[in-house]
């Protein structure tokens, strides 16, 4: 498993001012992705390792308001920190590892889910603890206090090196009076089966959190049998109506350590059914892996199915519209390249997943070649740009004479050979290829109000920098943001770690 590594962000002290009894209007007029209620879209970057009041690794995140240009998070920025919703930040915490937004409470304004997975709480050290931290017209934290979230809140017991919030997931209320919300602990241990790995799905009605449950292999319903080393809950994405057409997000889980036969590590996904509808006790779901009926390939060891997955919501009113879901492999591989990586997508139009295409660099068409070690599909992403698009990251691809360099290649999902390929020297990526840069370790689709973009982090480019794909009426464009430029906050470490913003409401 040691191909499999965790995400973090970094660092700086800049306090986002928070009244003390903050009585600030309903956010009625906030854009889609608006988290200040100002009408302009905005997005969040994690920089997990950055030192916060003296504490190494302790985490923050950034926060990247938009502004009159239209542009996503091209107005001010603010940090936040541990401190700034109430808490102690302490050393390698990693608080911002892992973050998602979503409409949490029943105001208009976006809210923020973010994760410290490796929090120490009492004895239990790397237990993990999540925070949903409410949007408002004062801004992220300017009004309804924050919710923290244990895995003992959150229907699991508090245990030394879960890593409660690797992994998190959120998206809005659908008309079922709550909003959801889950963080993955690919690292719980059930009995005598060691980091078999367990996903924890929330609702919250308004800012409480109601009907919390703990969901594993060994749950009722849940395809397949909790074991050592399956790592369920490493990825996580909500996509809706993938098993039917109920009007309720369906959890999308990765367990990329997940044991097919004696294969190890060949990987698997599960699709659970309708996180909304079911009781704590019972959860219907499909199971995919690379030995599946339709799945193109086969399973062999190590190829980590389901360390990255992503959805996708199409016209989702329309009768007979299809859902997307994408799952990277990036250990598969490619003839005698081993971890050269590779992509499986699905479609679905609510009565399961259908297996599509997979797509490597071996491809017909696609741009480059397979090549040992690159990993792509280390992560992805899917986006409507209009068109449907896919992007894939590469992090360790090399580039030339630059080891690791990274790249992201970008599809149109109905036409694989119409690729584009992206890395730092990129028109708009603000630098050049580095050694060891890792250019799209984080990925993330964003759907604002006036631009569709594919974010990209490279949390190890100095202190990071995270590049933006962009597409708009205009067409394609491209720009950076960067640690110390342009208002973005200094005092980086790993800047681009993880990145949120996603629309994936239908």
């Amino acid at each position: 498993m040691g191909t499999l590594v965790a995400i973090g962000l970094a660092a700086g002290l800049l306090q986002v001012p928070v009244p003390a009894e903050a009585a600030v209007e309903p956010c009625y007029e906030a854009g889609e992705l608006d988290i200040n209620g100002d009408g302009y879209a905005d997005a969040v970057v994690g920089d997990p390792e950055a030192t916060v009041a003296g504490q190494a690794q302790a985490g923050r995140i950034v926060v990247l308001y938009g502004d009159a240009d239209g542009r996503l998070g091209e107005g001010g920025r603010v940090v936040v920190t541990q401190a700034t919703i109430g808490q102690v930040p302490e050393a390698g915490d990693r608080f911002g590892a892992a973050v998602a937004t979503a409409h949490v409470d029943t105001d208009a304004c976006l809210d923020v889910v973010v994760a410290a997975p490796y929090e120490d709480l009492g004895a239990a050290t790397d237990a993990g603890v999540g925070h949903v931290i409410y949007g408002s017209l004062a801004g992220l934290n300017g009004g309804t206090s924050p919710t923290q979230v244990t895995q003992a809140q959150a229907g699991g017991v508090v245990e030394a090196g879960d890593r409660f919030g690797f992994s998190v997931a959120a998206a809005d209320n659908l008309g079922h009076d709550t909003s959801v919300v889950a963080f993955g602990a690919p690292y719980e241990d059930l009995g005598a089966a060691v980091d078999t790995g367990a996903v924890n799905a929330l609702q919250f009605s308004d800012s409480i959190l109601v009907l919390p449950r703990e969901i594993t292999q060994s749950t009722p319903g849940v395809v397949g049998t909790s074991e050592s080393s399956d790592l369920f809950g490493f990825s996580l994405a909500y996509g809706y109506d993938l098993i039917n057409t109920y009007s309720s997000w369906d959890l999308v889980v990765g367990a990329p350590g997940e044991d097919i036969g004696k294969l190890n590590s060949a990987g698997a996904v599960t699709v659970i059914n309708g996180v909304h509808d079911y009781p704590p006790d019972v959860f219907p779901s499909q199971s995919w892996n690379q030995d599946s009926p339709g799945v193109p390939g086969a399973a062999e060891t190590g190829d980590l199915f389901g360390c990255s997955v992503a959805t996708s919501v199409v016209d989702s009113y329309a009768p007979g519209s299809k859902q997307h879901v994408a799952v990277g492999a990036p250990g598969e591989a490619i003839g005698s390249r081993t971890t050269a990586g590779a992509v499986q997508l699905f479609s679905s139009t609510g009565s399961g997943l259908v297996p599509g295409k997979s797509i490597s660099q071996n491809t017909a068409g696609v741009l480059g070649t397979a090549e040992k070690g690159d990993r792509f599909g280390f992560r992805v992403a899917l986006l409507n740009a209009p068109k449907l698009r896919l992007a894939v990251s590469i992090p360790y691809e090399d580039i030339g004479s630059v080891t690791d360099a990274g790249s992201v290649q970008v599809f149109s999902v109905s036409n694989p050979a119409d690729d584009k390929a992206y890395d730092a020297a990129s028109a708009g990526a603000a630098g050049a290829r580095t050694t060891g840069g890792r250019y799209g370790y984080a990925l993330s689709a964003i759907q604002a109000d006036n631009e569709n973009v594919f974010a990209v982090g490279s949390p190890y480019h100095g202190t990071g920098r995270v590049h933006l794909i962009t597409y708009n009426s205009s067409g394609y464009a491209s720009r950076s943001w960067l640690p110390g430029s342009g208002g973005v906050p200094g005092g980086a470490a790993r800047f681009g770690a993880s990145i949120g913003g996603y629309d994936n409401t239908p």
